[in-house]
């Protein structure tokens, strides 16, 4: 039953083939996957690591690695480097996107920042893997390592306790469909670019308790939406654990521990409420991040 909606699920999505953006969902510690906007907002030179396995027991199922590092240039500038790896089914992406984000201080407490990243993607898909029961020219030849380049940009306001994001991580959606395998052409879908809003902030309960409550709002010109709603504690700024619904789709918990200000991890586990449970006992995602400061820094936020 499982290869035999592997199998479905591969010819749905390969005569599209779409550039697609891999489901993070412990972007509260890893802000740079959603938005190049947060290059250097952590005010250190930080680094992250990311795996995440999604729909486990699922033949050809999603798996995502990630990894990241910014810092502070000078003055108001920044500069980071998100380097991911993505496979799904017998599709399999690479990606190398530097970016740089500007720093603007408003006043002694808020500050705006614009960022953009521009890179490139490298392709490969296995098409001969794939059994049919016809011949299909479309199957018959594999791509490899097709290089496209992409940008995103993004918008960032943050304060000490409060902040609220706009972006685009990947402007333009490269499609390969079934004809354009035979042609070796790669062709846009606009109608397929991301826009993703952000926001949230920090809520004292007691001195040691803080309640960070967020949402993550995706939306496609195709008029595709989907929608996070983020409840987070934090004790004492070492543990941290939370809630998070994203609508249709799943329930995920979290858990975190900051062992010292240099050193994070995180775990978090998705259970999905769509047909997919059917075959999958859900989606796992580890996060790592190290960070090196001088000082502890006046004016980085804490929900990150």
């Amino acid at each position: 039953m499982k290869r035999l909606m592997y199998i479905s699920f591969l010819f749905i999505a390969l005569p599209s083939v779409a550039q697609f953006s891999p489901q993070y969902n412990s972007y509260m510690l890893n802000g740079l996957v959603i938005n190049p906007a947060f290059t250097g907002t952590r005010e250190c030179l930080s680094i992250v690591g990311v795996h995440s396995s999604q729909w486990v027991g699922f033949d050809g199922a999603p798996r995502s690695d990630f990894f990241s590092v910014h810092a502070p240039a000078n003055n108001n500038h920044a500069v980071g480097l998100s380097i991911m790896n993505d496979n799904i089914g017998v599709q399999n992406q690479t990606g190398i996107f530097p970016s740089y984000a500007y720093h603007l201080k408003l006043s002694n407490t808020q500050k705006l920042s614009f960022g953009v990243n521009l890179g490139v993607n490298f392709f490969n898909i296995r098409n001969t893997e794939v059994k049919t029961n016809v011949a299909d020219l479309a199957f018959q030849q594999n791509v490899k390592l097709r290089s496209l380049p992409n940008i995103g940009a993004g918008l960032y306001y943050y304060t000490k306790s409060f902040y609220s994001g706009l972006s685009s991580p990947a402007l333009f959606t490269n499609e390969l469909s079934a004809a354009s395998v035979q042609e070796d052409l790669f062709k846009m879908n606009v109608k397929r670019t991301v826009f993703m809003l952000t926001s949230g902030g920090n809520i004292n309960i007691t001195r040691d308790l803080v309640w960070k409550p967020s949402f993550l709002f995706k939306a496609m010109l195709s008029n595709i939406f989907q929608l996070d709603l983020n409840c987070n504690i934090d004790y004492k700024d070492k543990l941290k654990a939370g809630l998070s619904y994203r609508h249709k789709d799943a329930i995920v918990g979290f858990i975190g521990f900051r062992f010292n200000p240099k050193f994070d991890l995180a775990y978090s586990y998705s259970y999905p409420l769509s047909n997919i449970v059917r075959v999958s006992s859900g989606s796992h995602e580890i996060v790592i991040r190290f960070e090196l400061r001088k000082k502890v820094a006046t004016f980085n936020p804490r929900y990150f």
